[in-house]
């Protein structure tokens, strides 16, 4: 519904996202998120495609989740296009100036990205990490590749072990890709790196995915695409496997751990951008931890800084959500230092492949 500018208030309801704190954006009440969704969508020319049927709903938490049905609500409500000035956007096309010097020689390395651009390339990164990995499901399940449904089962520790192994190609290619400086790291130093790096990601992006598909059951939980445990009877995750009562004393306060920290997830329902945020803290900390002299305390401090300031343009109303979502990690860093004692202490139990650590590639 169009409005009129002058007598706009505020905190109203966004018109296309229903996020409380919204003002006067292009002739419609919406909030700043969507406001910089809709000039970005139009001055890139962007054409984006829902991978559903065209109706996915746009709220405040799950706005990011379908670009194509997002920018249709807002041309829906009546944001009008003829409002936005490229020139004056950021994201847009630039006046073209005159060359200073045809002879002066670049600035800006090669390797290095734009300092403001650190969580942008990362978001990128691991929305195609999210795609890639769920490509991989349709691998294994091409029964369902045309209707393109996940159909969640059960699982067995093997299974996971096996899908756990196979998704380090694709974070590895999306570290090397687009998070700086993790490509720059000679092949020991990264294997140094995600020997911590990996159960912490995993546990990251599990919990994250548990977010998505098992919101309102806390009896799931995610593993990987297709395929989840019952915290409450995880017998099925121990097969098969002999002795299996001391298997199930041995993993099931790992069980519970997981459950609490799947809860704290929930309340925060941290989105995919915060997600990568919090990859690249847990990256770079490793990276700094290992390699002091590296100089990545200030891309750190970076990522830090354009995380709070995402944080409190979508959460205006929670100037605690940063401090919220970093403290996420602290339970992570916990159920690793589990996992590893659990590990060693199934391999001792029973050598039968509940204790194989995918980690066991970063020492060879």
């Amino acid at each position: 519904m169009k409005i009129d500018v002058a007598s706009s208030r505020s905190f109203q309801l966004c018109s296309v996202c229903n996020s409380p704190w919204a003002s006067a954006h292009f002739g419609v009440i919406t909030c700043r998120s969507c406001a910089a969704f809709f000039r970005r969508s139009i001055v890139l020319g962007r054409n984006y495609r829902c991978k559903r049927k065209g109706d996915c709903d746009v709220i405040t938490d799950s706005r990011t989740s379908c670009a194509g049905c997002r920018l249709r609500k807002c041309i829906k409500v009546g944001m009008e296009v003829e409002k936005i000035r490229p020139n004056f956007d950021r994201n847009g096309p630039r006046r073209k100036e005159k060359p200073v010097s045809l002879k002066a020689p670049p600035v800006l390395t090669a390797q290095q990205p734009s300092t403001s651009s650190y969580l942008t390339q990362m978001v990128e990164g691991y929305r195609i990490f999210l795609e890639d990995t769920k490509t991989l499901y349709f691998v294994f399940h091409p029964e369902h590749v045309f209707t393109q449904e996940i159909v969640f089962q059960k699982l067995t520790a093997k299974e996971h072990t096996f899908m756990d192994r196979t998704a380090i190609a694709y974070y590895v290619k999306m570290l090397n890709g687009h998070f700086f400086p993790f490509k720059d790291l000679n092949i020991k130093e990264k294997k140094s790196v995600l020997d911590i790096f990996h159960f912490r990601f995993s546990f990251l992006n599990e919990q994250y995915l548990n977010t998505v598909y098992f919101l309102n059951d806390e009896g799931k939980q995610f593993f990987h695409y297709g395929a989840y445990i019952e915290i409450n009877s995880p017998e099925h995750l121990y097969t098969p496997q002999r002795f299996l009562p001391d298997i199930e004393r041995t993993f099931s306060p790992l069980i519970s751990k997981m459950s609490r920290i799947a809860k704290k997830f929930r309340t925060h329902r941290p989105d995919d951008t915060e997600i990568a945020g919090l990859i690249g803290i847990i990256l770079l900390r490793e990276i700094s931890a290992q390699f002091p002299d590296r100089g990545c305390d200030r891309i750190l401090e970076q990522i830090q800084e354009e995380l709070a300031d995402y944080c409190r343009r979508t959460h205006p109303q929670d100037p605690c959500r940063m401090g919220r979502i970093i403290c996420l990690l602290r339970g992570l860093e916990e159920i690793c230092l589990m996992l590893t004692e659990n590990l060693t202490i199934g391999m001792i139990i029973n050598a039968d492949g509940i204790s194989i650590r995918n980690t066991d590639l970063f020492k060879t």
